[in-house]
């Protein structure tokens, strides 16, 4: 089956002094900005355009006096002189919809092509850009399908990250610098270059001594770009995301209970109980739950403990609620020592011990006098001290754990 990108965004904005120049007093087409010329199509009206080549986008105007903005496309990588590099641009129906795409050729200082390709989507009014259908002619820095071995391969990143790339399956397996842990796509985007999608960016290898750097096609705005790797000392383990089912507790009470058969979990504290939806967009982030934005679990490899890693959401923010660790079933002393638990700080991050093992405490925590965690808004990181287990059937009845959605 073949597989589909989640396509990138385009922005829409584009002041309409374009081009770089001062177009007052004067027919704009006659200053020499305009690099090439055709006729787009919509909705089955013809409309010719002229086209300005900048930096970092091109841009599409009506071919009239008035310059009006008809179109604009963003670049996904950096492309170096675009100005002296573009070569050609054509305005061709290229997935069959009736309505005119875009793709651009540039021509790099070796002679090689670097092609783009975008569609028009007539909801958003936008070109998205189409990664499979891009791609370059100068691939012997790029790695290729090739170059992976059949079975998995494990790379360990500069920053702490590890990366196992399965090319028989089209799939890699991501681990952040520290510990959450998730799936993604491998893709074939042409001349057997392999493309890895990661959160909302894609990724080409580029080759780098025994190992790759990992290149945003958005430029240095990709949350990976630059990461190099290296091959790895010992492959990456595999945690089923069954593990995360059961029933977790953290020193506030605050207590979850995940069930991953039906993608639902249940969170309660003497304040609330709430249930919700775990997702998981296969983008290499792992699987969420939706509470207070995107919560996304950082599970220990034998499965005693967790620590939730929040962003915000279009509807959600982190609150400061559900932090610090959660341990199964909400014994700590079986799983930790908290004699020995402490708040450091190494490499300009702050760390909590647990007596067994560390976790990476969220920006925005400082340690207070008491010795424990806490947010710019006073609340504090729930893992340090040891507490009685809550039973959540003392304030929400008996059947507390049937409150799924």
């Amino acid at each position: 089956m073949k597989k589909t990108l989640t396509p990138l965004l385009i922005a829409a904005a584009v002041a309409l002094s374009a081009c770089g120049q001062d177009l007052s007093g004067g027919d704009w087409r006659a200053t020499g900005v305009v690099q090439a010329a055709g006729i787009i199509s919509r909705s089955g009206a013809d409309t010719d355009v002229l086209v300005c080549v900048h930096e970092g986008d091109a841009v599409f105007y009506r071919d009239s006096a008035d310059q009006e903005l008809f179109g604009q496309v963003v670049y996904p990588m950096d492309v170096q002189d675009p100005w002296d590099t573009f070569a050609a641009i054509d305005f061709a129906d290229r997935n069959g919809d009736g309505d005119g795409d875009v793709a651009m050729t540039f021509t790099d200082s070796e002679g090689g092509d670097v092609w783009m390709v975008w569609f028009w989507d007539a909801d958003t009014g936008e070109y998205v850009f189409q990664p499979e259908e891009s791609g370059s002619t100068v691939t012997a820095e790029w790695l290729r399908w090739e170059d992976l071995a059949e079975d998995c391969t494990t790379w360990q990143g500069e920053d702490g990250g590890m990366l196992a790339l399965r090319a028989d399956e089209a799939l890699y397996t991501y681990r952040t610098w520290y510990g959450r842990t998730g799936q993604g796509d491998l893709w074939d985007i042409g001349n057997r270059q392999v493309l890895l999608r990661y959160g909302d960016g894609s990724y080409l290898l580029a080759r780098s001594g025994s190992g790759f750097t990992l290149r945003s096609l958005e430029g240095s705005m990709g949350e990976l770009d630059g990461v190099s790797y290296v091959p790895a000392d010992s492959d990456l383990p595999e945690i089923p995301l069954s593990r995360l089912d059961g029933m977790w507790q953290n020193a506030l009470g605050e207590t979850l209970l995940i069930d991953t058969a039906r993608w639902e979990y249940i969170a309660c504290s003497p304040e609330g109980l709430a249930s919700g939806t775990i997702y998981d967009r296969e983008d290499g982030r792992g699987p969420y739950l939706f509470l207070n934005g995107f919560a996304y679990p950082r599970l220990s490899q034998d499965g005693s403990s967790l620590a939730l890693y929040v962003t915000a959401s279009e509807t959600q923010a982190p609150d400061g609620s559900y932090s610090g660790v959660f341990y199964r079933d909400g014994d700590a002393a079986a799983y930790a020592d908290l004699t020995q638990a402490g708040f450091s700080e190494d490499g300009g991050r702050l760390w909590y011990y647990d007596g067994a093992e560390y976790f990476a405490v969220p920006e925005g925590y400082a340690v207070g006098q008491d010795g424990r965690a806490y947010d710019a808004n006073g609340k504090v990181y729930a893992a340090g001290w040891e507490s009685p287990v809550y039973d959540p059937g003392t304030d929400w009845g008996p059947d507390w754990d049937q409150s799924w959605d």
